[in-house]
């Protein structure tokens, strides 16, 4: 088990009332970070491992280490602003809004996942474009939530990838790629004339897998000339080479630059802001 735990000195137990909690679930584990809403600040940082899942570990148990360690966090026990799930699974499906119908999120979700079971269904309309993001996330998990926070809300994973990567100036004309790499998951987004123009994951096995994926979406985009700018966000740290190689193919190469508008406590200075882009970006998320 790996656990890292920054706080900032000003982080007070008796002002939660005035925070944000935002924790995301990810296959090998979890991580939450706490943000001073009057300060606009991330002020507590937490990641705690898991044994990653597989074949031979049912996810129960992946459920009841959550619930153990929220139930034994002391500050899980207090009252929070507002608490936001960001929930990793490649189990979900981009809805037009012309044909979504909250009613029937379990019909939209199973027409693609058939033969998923136990799991409860959400859904996130995207800003900013006319989509939704339907997804399922197990029961067990929901029903830890659902017992120690009384108001809380889940994202996919994807939302705040493609929330960010449409915040772009008006007019721009050029076709941009923001990727996410996670624990063998790549989520990958196209913005072409300031539309969402495909969201997709995949599955990857290495540094490789991670390149072939994103050309192969390009390649009927830009017959004659580099696509315009890719935007990395991600565990990018375990693959070195990995932005050299894409500059090979990219006129622009560039880190997910972390949001202007918010800060951050020095006490995050050891941290790779860039692997949790999109956890410290859940804080926009409506």
């Amino acid at each position: 088990m790996g656990d890292l735990n920054i706080t900032d000195k000003y982080f007070d137990n008796n002002l939660t009332s005035l925070y944000h909690l935002s924790i995301q679930l990810v296959p090998d584990g979890f991580s939450f970070c706490i943000r001073d809403v009057v300060r606009n600040k991330y002020i507590k940082f937490r990641e705690q491992k898991v044994e990653a899942l597989s074949k031979d570990l049912p996810y129960e148990y992946y459920c009841q280490y959550f619930y153990d360690f929220l139930i034994n966090e002391p500050l899980f026990k207090r009252q929070f602003k507002k608490v936001s799930i960001l929930y990793h699974t490649q189990n979900a499906t981009l809805v037009p809004l012309s044909i979504y119908d909250s009613s029937r999120l379990q019909q939209l979700f199973y027409l693609n996942f058939p033969s998923i079971q136990n799991q409860d269904i959400f859904s996130n309309r995207l800003n900013n474009t006319d989509n939704v993001l339907v997804f399922s996330m197990p029961e067990c998990i929901n029903k830890v939530l659902s017992r120690q926070f009384e108001n809380y809300k889940v994202f996919h994973h994807g939302y705040p990838l493609i929330d960010n990567s449409l915040m772009l100036p008006k007019g721009n004309k050029t076709s941009s790629i923001y990727i996410n790499v996670s624990q063998g998951n790549l989520d990958v987004c196209l913005i072409r004339n300031n539309e969402l123009e495909l969201y997709n994951n995949f599955s990857y096995t290495g540094e490789n897998d991670i390149i072939y994926h994103v050309l192969n979406i390009c390649d009927p985009i830009e017959k004659s000339s580099k696509p315009g700018e890719l935007f990395i966000a991600g565990n990018i740290l375990e693959y070195p080479s990995l932005l050299a190689n894409f500059e090979r193919y990219f006129d622009k190469v560039n880190t997910w630059r972390v949001l202007d508008d918010i800060k951050f406590s020095d006490t995050f200075l050891p941290l790779s802001l860039n692997k949790y882009s999109p956890l410290f970006s859940l804080y926009k998320c409506e």
